[in-house]
């Protein structure tokens, strides 16, 4: 809908003041849009798809080629630039994509899993590449299943389940909030000190619970039950202590961990089959670009 691909079926979006649904002809003139499956004809190289998408944003043509340089030098296919994009690798293609969205650098750039596909090196390197952008001032709004995308380019978080709103706020907000409690990770030095270790923490802990147990390592959940950070840690060094643990972590409850309990939850409370599955939508505003939902 925020594309104008789709009809709106209610309510409005406004860019930088321009109405999406009743002047999207001036609203999209801000707005660059990375699709989900990659929008190229493979016959082109990639250097003359971007200059097809300056010419089309209507950049004057004597600052295209400067802008088209600049942008392969952003997402890193300068070797690439001048080959046909059918010999193009996936993460290539996505680093592409991006390139068409950011030409002419517009104030909102839209990214629908823009890391789709890639492998863990490029995933980084689109992921610096907009972590740069949004340092320049551009606001971005991007979906995503990727918790850790989410945290490393997101200052707000939505968590969608079959298309309604389930929550809203900054990523340390939501995992205090909805974070079912702390991750204990226990390292132990012999296989042998398993079970008076198990036997202690629920003692100590009445409301943990083992997730999974190794041979020399055993992970628990544990249940927030009014004990401050300092608590936990003056408890769990007295155990350390006494049992000679190798070493041992407490973490917050990760954002994927909230993701999924949503998820599950939804699972539970719905009958219905076929429906949309859970994502996770992000908005980086740095400059108050007006993006009204």
């Amino acid at each position: 809908m925020l594309t104008g691909e789709n009809p709106i079926t209610s309510g409005n979006a406004y860019i930088k003041g321009w109405s999406v649904k009743d002047n999207w002809l001036e609203a999209g003139a801000n707005v660059g849009y990375c699709p989900q499956f990659d929008a190229v004809i493979r016959e082109m190289t990639g250097e003359e798809t971007l200059y097809m998408f300056a010419r089309i944003r209507g950049i004057p043509e004597k600052d295209i080629a400067q802008k088209v340089n600049a942008v392969v030098y952003a997402i890193g296919i300068r070797m690439y630039a001048k080959r046909q994009i059918k010999g193009y690798s996936g993460g290539n293609k996505r680093r592409l994509s991006l390139g068409i969205a950011l030409v002419g650098l517009p104030d909102v750039l839209l990214l629908d899993e823009p890391t789709t596909g890639v492998d863990p090196k490029a995933r980084r390197i689109v992921w610096n590449i907009l972590s740069r952008v949004r340092e320049l001032g551009t606001a971005l709004v991007l979906t995503s299943h990727s918790m850790d995308e989410c945290e490393a380019l997101c200052t707000e978080l939505a968590i969608m389940v079959y298309g309604k709103f389930r929550c809203y706020g900054s990523c340390q907000h939501i995992k205090s909030l909805y974070g079912a409690g702390y991750t204990l990770i226990i390292r132990l030095r012999s296989s042998l000190d398993a079970p008076e270790t198990i036997a202690t923490i629920k003692s100590t802990f009445p409301s943990a619970s083992l997730k999974e147990q190794q041979i020399l390592q055993l992970n628990w959940d544990l249940r927030r039950d009014g004990d401050s950070w300092s608590e936990l840690f003056a408890k769990l060094e007295q155990i350390s202590d006494r049992l000679h643990w190798d070493d041992y972590s407490l973490s917050q409850t990760t954002l994927e961990q909230v993701f999924i309990e949503f998820s599950r939850d939804a699972a539970v409370r719905s009958d219905s089959v076929g429906k949309s599955a859970p994502v996770a939508n992000g908005f980086s505003n740095p400059n108050n670009t007006y993006l009204h939902f």
